[in-house]
């Protein structure tokens, strides 16, 4: 047949470890574990542990095998704590040292690139439209292509934000979704001698006695594994998911690298916070190199959502999508065995039509599935970028992908999140405030904050992607606008950005600071350090990109990842869609449940579920 997408394309890749033995990084107090021999260790509490004034030691074993010493401060909050280098080898010290340079030169590059870009563009004469979007356009052609010739070089947790971002067509400029878009599942495959190698060491027996045929060319590869197609010895075809040679290593120093970046865009761009982001991301794709847990996900949300195939199709709870499964006896940690699926990928709707799949139904079924995984099990698949979904050939149904990635939430949290969907669906902005809090986001209490501008924001439709495009546009207009008209006055209580002059004449500063008084054309501010200044009213410029988001939860952050995803790929498969309209039964669904189940607690007969409005 034609393109056969991975059964894994994460691109190849993604397992979720147990956060107690087999975390790769020590994150957020987590320790080490990069093999199984360590994660069973770890599992009967005999990982050696000692304590020493100021710092605490451990022995680890790494992902390439070898042992050394991971050392830490005690009270380190830091998001990765790194192995001690002196027990690596010289050639492995010079090349990580030598791959950081290369990712510090990336950012800084792509960081001055766009800064040179704004203060170009705020040359322009402000009626200059063409002019704005000529440099803009150039901009982004220019960064898409470096970028992804950097991701593909360094590879790793990097053509994973690649996946991201090309999955992002209702957001991202056109040149990032046409050459990020190749993070998905092309990414230069390992030499199939060592493929073979890492199966048989993983398997223990030589590759002819578990194989009939194995295909030498992957059929897909990326970030943490390369998929070769295969036919067992009784005849069943299937796909190999074979993980890369000391990836984990890589891992921990790309989240490390990555969080040095998200704490210096932040010293310099304030109010562009990546790192509740990043903290959130550190903690879960280390967990992701081990395919038994990828497995046992994989069965388990293949399982809780194997009963809404059985409902009327006229249900709006109703949706049939598929998944590979797990060949038994054929998986280890780095290697995984799965029934074939014949498919074409999800975003190439040449061949969607060639097959006669209808877009809108494909949207709509994956979207139920994740309302389902999310809103009434608490348990789900955190990565649906195009490269982890496919549509059957001949059944035309979504084929779900790739469960390294997962998230399980607890009890207050999942309830949180359905009245969150439920009090959007009824404009209930009282609702909306306290399902956020529920779920742990947190507003500031001296920033104006519309609940009703968040739910039309963040629940609005997705539309196809030069509809959303220019809704973005409009709203990026009508937000300069606003902040045009604000900054012509400041009053009492403003947080502003003030200019003072520098200690060498002709320079300038910039700090900020609250408004304390205003008096004719000048005002008294209170600077950050509690120093007071009194200053022209010229010179004090409200701060119009101050974020009313306090803190970002854990929880919120792979749920918001998912939903934008979703948006992203209906831009690209040029539909639309409601998410409150589709999600919202599952959410009703999730709260009936709870309540019922409380009145049967307490002895009390419960109704018949509702069928999903």
């Amino acid at each position: 047949g034609g393109f056969v997408p991975p059964h894994t394309p994460q691109h190849c890749a993604a397992p979720r470890q147990a956060a107690a033995s087999q975390g790769l990084a020590h994150l957020r107090g987590r320790g080490m574990a990069s093999t199984r021999a360590e994660a069973k260790a770890n599992a009967k509490g005999k990982l050696d542990v000692e304590g020493a004034k100021g710092k605490e030691e451990r022995t680890i074993l790494r992902a390439d095998g070898t042992t050394g010493t991971y050392v830490r401060p005690k009270g380190d909050t830091s998001i990765v704590s790194q192995v001690a280098p002196k027990e690596m080898g010289k050639a492995s010290r010079i090349g990580l040292v030598w791959r950081s340079v290369k990712v510090f030169y990336a950012a800084t590059r792509l960081f001055g690139d766009y800064k040179l870009v704004t203060i170009r563009q705020d040359r322009l004469h402000e009626d200059d439209e063409d002019g704005r979007n000529e440099i803009w356009d150039y901009a982004h052609e220019r960064n898409a292509r470096f970028l992804y010739s950097k991701f593909v070089g360094l590879e790793g947790l990097w053509v994973k934000l690649g996946q991201y971002l090309s999955s992002r067509a209702d957001f991202m400029p056109e040149p990032f979704i046409k050459h990020l878009g190749k993070c998905q599942d092309s990414i230069p495959s390992r030499p199939w001698a060592d493929v073979k190698a890492q199966i048989e060491r993983e398997f223990g027996k030589p590759l002819e006695e578990m194989f009939q045929s194995v295909g030498e060319e992957p059929i897909a590869c990326a970030s943490i594994a390369q998929v070769h197609k295969a036919v067992l010895a009784d005849g069943t075809h299937v796909v190999i998911k074979v993980q890369h040679d000391n990836v984990g290593q890589r891992l921990l120093q790309d989240l490390k690298n990555l969080e040095t970046i998200g704490n210096t865009v932040r010293r310099l761009e304030p109010d562009f916070d990546m790192s509740p982001a990043i903290r959130e991301w550190a903690g879960e794709v280390p967990n992701e190199l081990d395919f038994v847990v990828e497995g046992k996900s994989l069965s388990r949300v293949e399982r809780n959502l194997r009963p809404s195939a059985d409902l009327d199709p006229s249900d709006p709870l109703w949706f049939d999508v598929t998944f590979p499964r797990v060949v038994p006896g054929h998986i280890s940690a780095k290697v995984m065995v799965m029934t074939f699926i014949d498919g074409v990928k999800v975003d190439d709707l040449a061949a969607l039509d060639a097959i006669g799949a209808d877009r809108q139904e494909v949207i709509r079924a994956v979207t139920r599935a994740y309302a389902q995984q999310i809103f009434v099990d608490g348990f789900y698949s955190a990565d649906p970028h195009p490269g982890n979904i496919m549509v059957g050939r001949a059944s035309k149904r979504p084929v779900l992908l790739d469960f390294g990635l997962t998230k399980e939430l607890t009890e207050e949290v999942r309830m949180s999140f359905s009245r969150l969907l439920v009090a959007a669906a009824e404009k209930d902005v009282q609702g909306v405030l306290e399902s956020l809090d529920g779920v742990g986001l947190r507003l500031r209490t001296d920033v104006p904050f519309d609940g009703a501008l968040l739910m039309q924001y963040f629940f609005r439709d997705a539309k196809p992607r030069e509809e959303a495009m220019k809704e973005r546009e409009e709203r990026q207009a009508n937000n300069r606008r606003r902040a045009a008209d604000a900054r012509k006055n400041v009053y009492v209580g403003d947080f502003v950005d003030v200019t003072l002059r520098g200690s060498i004449i002709g320079t300038r500063k910039t700090k900020k600071g609250q408004v304390l008084s205003v008096d004719g054309d000048t005002v008294t501010v209170r600077l950050t350090g509690g120093k007071e200044k009194t200053v022209p009213k010229a010179d004090a410029r409200l701060q119009s990109t101050r974020s009313a988001i306090d803190a970002w939860p854990d929880a919120f952050i792979f749920f918001d990842r998912v939903l934008q995803l979703l948006r992203g790929l209906t831009a690209k498969l040029d539909v639309r869609q409601s998410y409150l309209e589709v999600m919202t039964p599952f959410a009703s669904k999730a709260l009936f449940e709870a309540e019922a189940a409380k009145g049967k607690a307490k002895g009390g007969r419960a109704a018949g579920a509702p069928s999903g409005t």
